[in-house]
């Protein structure tokens, strides 16, 4: 996620999965002078906060500098879903990649931690849809589940979806390149990772204004307990 931190230095913000090691920096550019933007964990070489499970286990590093301080945050902008694809448990690599059937637990507690955070610090928090797996159909009906199960957890907290959607937004941006599936949507490289155009796309258009819109959103409320 993103994490995004207002004060003396401006704000700063968390991204998780590999996808936002992507989009990160274009964040970052988009706003320049307002804030500061910050991937979380802070260690950008693999594939960012992995699966729920991992992402649970991990999570109070997560909201951490290097040297273990507990990070002031003003935003925070999260998402799991793309290492959590997995239909066969026999295909499960632990802390890398799980299966659906483990999404939403994980999730559920992530959230409820993340809430605890955000009442006692004031942090704005803000969902992001998972982006989808242009290249593989089967594969993407898989991520619109989570992304399903994801909002549904998220409505229950009150805590508001960037916009536009992720998934949607680059969905319809890959539609007119070719029919799906394809391989060649202008912001193609790697399914289902994205090129230079693509992360862009991500941190200006959708990223950077979520975490705008939510900094003037009012401070969050108790919300009634989401049972996982």
């Amino acid at each position: 996620g993103l994490l995004v931190r207002l004060g003396i230095s401006g704000l700063q913000m968390r991204v998780r999965v590999r996808v936002s090691i992507g989009f990160t920096p274009h964040a970052a550019e988009a706003l320049e002078g307002i804030c500061d933007v910050v991937h979380a964990p802070l260690d950008v070489s693999d594939g960012g906060a992995e699966d729920t499970a991992y992402g649970l286990m991990c999570l109070e590093h997560f909201l951490r500098s290097a040297d273990g301080r507990r990070l002031r945050t003003d935003v925070i902008y999260f998402n799991w879903g793309l290492h959590n694809l997995l239909l066969n448990p026999e295909d499960q690599v632990p802390g890398q990649q799980d299966t659906v059937y483990d999404y939403a637990e994980p999730l559920a507690h992530i959230m409820l931690r993340l809430r605890v955070h955000a009442e006692q610090t004031g942090t704005a928090l803000v969902w992001g849809d998972t982006t989808p797996y242009i290249c593989d159909d089967e594969k993407d009906a898989v991520v619109q589940l989570l992304n399903k199960e994801a909002r549904a957890l998220m409505e229950t907290a009150g805590i508001p979806f960037a916009a536009p959607s992720p998934h949607a937004a680059m969905a319809e941006a890959c539609a007119a390149s070719e029919q799906r599936p394809n391989r060649t949507c202008i912001f193609g490289e790697g399914c289902p990772h994205w090129n230079d155009a693509g992360y862009r796309f991500l941190g200006e258009k959708i990223v950077a204004p979520s975490m705008l819109r939510a900094l003037n959103a009012p401070a969050p409320q108790p919300a009634a307990e989401a049972h996982p």
